[in-house]
């Protein structure tokens, strides 16, 4: 291929988001192996040597990825191959940057956020997958992965009933929550009504891991029992002084899912949240009208969780974390929680879903809860 050719090719390659490119590279990759070939897949561990690599490339080409044989070396899984022609690729040839109007909160939005209150749907408990009168699992979800975390904890439960908690702002007006500790307060109260003096497992994912290990900690300081608690991809963390300009965080958030998502800028509402639930995220309530709102609670909590840092936590805490982010979530955790074990996983992607789909999480998940 030109490098005329491999330009022309990456116009195309980004008008394809991530996970469109992820499944044509499965594809591809089981063509050539001759046995289905799932996202996580390392291409050597398949049997794959530099003459295989030659060959799918082309086959990459010919269908319209614009694809180097350096690219593929460096990126052996197709959902690491895809997010480095997609998420992390230069910006001559990403997709388009410009905030998409159906995720742009208005002035009105962000203006009505701070007059907002608590609603009942805000600490609302949805039972997940087993009802039954064993002992549960409260799980605070991601901002945008609930449906896929849900599929993940009926594997990972293993017959545990499990009762969900959603992020503020998830069904209804964003709350002014103020800290991480303000929505905590509330979910610890939620469960203890649910469970009254009962021995407590408590999981979260991304921001949803923090409130939990807030929850918990609420939680023991009440002189409560919590037998285990589960931090799966927490969110990043960091002390800034005040705090990050919230138009920043907006458009960086709407920036990388322009380029995930392939969005320039036409596109209806609802094709952008059909995109975006093909793609695993979201959950069957979330409405074309609601992503807006969604994008901006993500935008007010991660202000939040810039100056928070949690400490003081002496219960058996486990954390689930891919090594590209391990480094900053150790420094993060090992301080804060008496009794961590870690469990790193090597997809280094920036989508929690290889998390979700790896069969050595769910593993430490299941012991975890089940102890």
């Amino acid at each position: 291929m030109t490098g005329a050719e491999v330009l022309e090719t990456a116009a195309q390659t980004a008008r394809l988001p991530c996970h469109v490119i992820e499944r044509m590279v499965c594809e591809i990759w089981s063509d050539h192996f001759g046995h289905p070939v799932r996202p996580d897949d390392d291409f050597y561990d398949l049997g794959g040597d530099s003459l295989a690599l030659l060959e799918v490339v082309v086959a990459a080409q010919e269908r319209g990825i614009a694809l180097r044989s350096s690219a593929a070396m460096r990126n052996t899984t197709p959902a690491r191959l895809a997010e480095s022609l997609t998420v992390t690729a230069p910006a001559t040839q990403a997709p388009p940057a410009q905030p998409h109007p159906a995720l742009l909160p208005s002035a009105a939005e962000v203006s009505g956020m701070d007059a907002a209150a608590w609603t009942e749907a805000d600490t609302r408990l949805t039972p997940v997958g087993a009802t039954d009168g064993t002992q549960p699992l409260y799980v605070v979800h991601s901002d945008s992965h609930v449906q896929a975390e849900r599929q993940a904890l009926a594997d990972w439960a293993d017959g545990l009933s499990v009762r969900a908690l959603t992020l503020p702002g998830h069904h209804g007006p964003i709350p002014p929550y103020g800290d991480v500790g303000a929505v905590a307060d509330r979910y610890a109260d939620a469960v203890r009504a649910d469970q009254p003096g009962g021995t407590y497992r408590l999981a979260g994912f991304g921001q949803g891991a923090v409130v939990a290990f807030e929850t918990a900690r609420r939680l023991r300081a009440a002189g409560e029992h919590v037998q285990s608690l589960v931090l799966i991809d927490p969110a990043p963390l960091g002390s800034t002084e005040g705090r990050p300009d919230l138009d920043h965080l907006l458009h960086d958030r709407l920036t990388l899912l322009g380029r995930r998502f392939a969005l320039a800028g036409d596109e209806a509402p609802a094709a952008v949240l059909a995109g975006m639930r093909e793609a695993g995220w979201y959950d069957d309530g979330v409405q074309p009208e609601d992503l807006q709102r969604l994008q901006l609670a993500w935008a007010r909590l991660a202000q939040t969780l810039s100056r928070h840092e949690p400490a003081g936590y002496d219960g058996p805490t486990l954390l689930v974390q891919d090594v590209l982010r391990l480094p900053a979530a150790e420094q993060t955790w090992r301080p804060a929680v008496r009794d961590l074990r870690v469990v790193g996983l090597d997809h280094r992607v920036a989508s929690p879903l290889a998390l979700l789909r790896d069969t050595n999480a769910a593993a430490a998940v299941r012991e975890a809860c089940t102890a």
